[in-house]
């Protein structure tokens, strides 16, 4: 049977690169991201490495309810009979703030990327992960000893970790894996530390592999 992959958070850097790395060994690539223009470089880089062509499903996570997660739910039932690969990678660090001066819309809004979008995500997949499918949370090292300012985002990765441990239990004929990544190349590092030589970082094409060397 045709093996299939679904990413979410497909368009950024680490997405971009573990859907390369995704489309080498599955037949059937599902990409995610908020909209379509994060999208095509994606799909069209995988297009031109002769992989195929992936399938898209731009939904923004923000502004995402209820119906939106049930609409992918029916749509991916109806197109695949199962995946075989899903990795849980959107995520959202809008800045280093102090708890006390956190905005509670945008501390919302981080939970829901991070973390509350992922659970309807999973919730919506799991009639599709047969026995042997594996599941990947792409988290952070900066979770394993609490740093100060990360808000929102600690919160949420830690959730998600937690998450995982929770589908682990109750499912254990699934591979469930929590990756937790050293800071590395990607737009979203330089746009956090601007002034830092991001360039002396790993890249996200190594840090793809590390997290497929889980599988």
């Amino acid at each position: 049977m045709k093996q299939t992959a679904f990413i979410t958070g497909a368009g950024g850097a680490l997405g971009h690169a573990l859907s390369l790395k995704l489309a080498e060994t599955h037949q059937h690539i599902v990409l995610h991201d908020a909209n379509l223009s994060l999208l095509e470089p994606v799909y069209d880089a995988i297009e031109a490495a002769g992989q195929g062509q992936p399938a898209l499903f731009p939904l923004d996570f923000r502004q995402a309810g209820a119906n939106e997660f049930n609409q992918l739910a029916q749509a991916l039932e109806e197109n695949y009979a199962q995946i075989d690969t899903l990795v849980l990678n959107a995520a959202s660090l809008p800045a280093f703030t102090p708890l006390a001066h956190f905005d509670p819309m945008q501390w919302y809004e981080v939970l829901q990327i991070n973390l509350n979008a992922h659970f309807h995500i999973l919730q919506a997949t799991l009639p599709l992960l047969k026995s042997g499918a594996a599941v990947i949370a792409i988290s952070d090292e900066a979770i394993a000893q609490p740093k100060a300012y990360y808000g929102a985002y600690a919160v949420a990765k830690a959730g998600l970790e937690q998450l995982i441990r929770l589908l682990s239990s109750e499912r254990d004929d699934l591979t469930c894996r929590i990756v937790r990544l050293p800071p590395f190349q990607s737009d979203l590092r330089q746009r956090l530390f601007p002034g830092a030589d991001n360039t002396r970082l790993p890249s996200a094409k190594e840090m793809a592999q590390r997290v497929l060397d889980h599988l």
